[in-house]
């Protein structure tokens, strides 16, 4: 069972989890279920492609298909404080995410293509992945996400249930929860939370930096 509630995050790290699991399957015969509970979208709907089956709650929040990359300009900021960042780099691109300098329009028809590629390889490993389930006409690489009872639908998923469904019904057995209660705010909560968090992070490296120079 691939427990899932998750808006997802590195796509790398979801590669290797996504790989962690198709070497489990070619070691041990069983079947992978992956459930989906409150929200599994992005890196994590990308994890669960790689399970026999998909289930998500009608209440879930499924796909979020798609790359996207949010680098932090700070230039116009330092450039009130009479401060700037000299760069020496071996290519024009090879600084293309640094904060501290103005985006070239050669840096952002790069950042542009580096998402569309990443954006286009998930939506071709989905369409591997789960093709024949697929429903024609839709556009699964918008980014957006749809309900539980929609994706199962559009054959994003398999089947509407909860975790405790799912294991009834394989195996007839009651399931429990024996870790601690869970300290969550909700999906929005979690979403500005990480927002905040990662807000807090570039301007305390923006600080450390200025106060180094």
């Amino acid at each position: 069972m691939l427990s899932i509630d998750s808006p997802g995050g590195a796509p790398a790290d979801a590669e290797r989890i996504a790989d962690a699991l198709t070497n489990l399957r070619r070691k041990h015969d069983k079947p992978l279920h992956a459930v989906i509970g409150n929200i599994g979208a992005s890196a994590a709907y990308m994890i669960a492609l790689r399970a026999d089956r998909i289930v998500a709650g009608k209440y879930s929040l499924v796909g979020s298909i798609g790359a996207v990359m949010a680098p932090w300009q700070f230039d116009r900021a330092i450039a009130r404080l009479d401060v700037s960042q000299r760069v020496y780099a071996s290519g024009k691109l090879k600084s293309f995410l640094n904060p501290f300098t103005a985006v070239t329009p050669e840096a952002d028809a790069k950042a542009r293509h580096l998402v569309d590629q990443l954006g286009s390889t998930f939506v071709t490993d989905l369409k591997t992945a789960r093709g024949p389930a697929l429903k024609a006409g839709i556009d699964y690489g918008t980014g957006e996400i749809w309900s539980g009872v929609e994706a199962k639908e559009i054959g994003l998923v398999d089947s509407i249930g909860t975790l405790e469904d799912v294991v009834a019904l394989e195996w007839g057995l009651k399931s429990y929860d024996f870790g601690p209660p869970r300290q969550s705010v909700g999906l929005l909560g979690n979403l500005v939370s990480r927002t905040i968090r990662d807000t807090v992070d570039s301007l305390t490296t923006l600080f450390n930096t200025l106060a180094i120079r």
